[in-house]
């Protein structure tokens, strides 16, 4: 576990809540990199959208450079339209998807149509022979009825 001083970055402060594209909530990490040594970041938890969000502003330092509450909002504001955008790229995947589905669907459900309609043909087929079958049995009991 490594320690650091106040003056190596300032963490104070309150940081805005980040959310990654499938809605979970970001955490925070201490980047290790020379260039960016002891800077805050946003990551995602699960690591299943990717690891790294973007640099965390405390929304009430009193480093100015960090930038106002206008810009934080902002960038909030950026990023929902940002995980909008993919949302709407996502759903639009998926309705395609099912609409696919439904074609397969459909083509399926005409062939059990003509299926069904041939078997509807082959009972019809069926009974008409049953009752010829039936007939020439009442004949054949009459006829050998009528020599006794």
């Amino acid at each position: 576990m490594s320690s650091s001083s106040a003056a190596d970055g300032a963490w104070e402060g309150r940081y805005v809540n980040m959310y990654c594209k499938c809605g979970k909530k970001a955490g925070i990490r201490i980047s290790e990199t020379q260039k960016n040594k002891n800077r805050l970041y946003y990551y995602y938890i699960e690591n299943a959208c990717g690891s790294f969000l973007g640099w965390c502003k405390a929304i009430d330092s009193s480093d100015r450079s960090q930038g106002s509450e206008f810009e934080v909002r902002q960038k909030s504001v950026a990023t929902d339209l940002f995980e909008f955008k993919e949302e709407m790229l996502y759903m639009k995947r998926e309705m395609m998807k099912m609409y696919n589905e439904i074609v397969t669907i459909g083509g399926k459900r005409e062939c059990l149509e003509s299926e069904i309609g041939s078997l509807k043909k082959l009972i019809f087929i069926c009974l008409i022979a049953i009752m010829m079958l039936f007939t020439l049995l009442v004949m054949l009991l009459f006829k050998g009825n009528r020599g006794l």
